[in-house]
């Protein structure tokens, strides 16, 4: 989908950060996440290290899904993925999954 709009936004004459076909995407399927992507953090952890997404990394959010850009040091294989609200009182209880990061495609 990300896809369809970017290429709609550039034969229109517009930019489209949401998407970067280089880059790797993850959904992220939730109930009672912030609609506001300020209002929510993304941790991946892998080998160690710890990746927290920035608002730039948020491509997309409808409904309950949640599409996000996978950090580039994040290599392939099994990642950590930490997702929380931030409000007034601090971050809620963490939700946390252990996904599987594929091999970029080559175009």
């Amino acid at each position: 989908m990300l896809s369809a709009l970017r290429a709609e936004a550039l034969k229109q004459g517009r930019e489209f950060h949401d998407y970067d076909p280089e880059a790797r995407y993850v959904t992220i399927r939730a109930i009672g996440l912030d609609y506001n992507p300020h209002y929510i953090r993304v941790k991946f952890e892998q080998g160690g290290r710890q990746f927290i997404l920035k608002y730039e990394d948020f491509s997309l959010a409808m409904g309950d899904r949640l599409v996000v850009r996978v950090p580039d040091a994040v290599k392939p294989g099994s990642v950590q993925l930490t997702i929380q609200n931030k409000g007034a009182s601090g971050l809620s209880d963490p939700v946390i999954a252990t996904v599987e990061i594929t091999q970029p495609s080559k175009k």
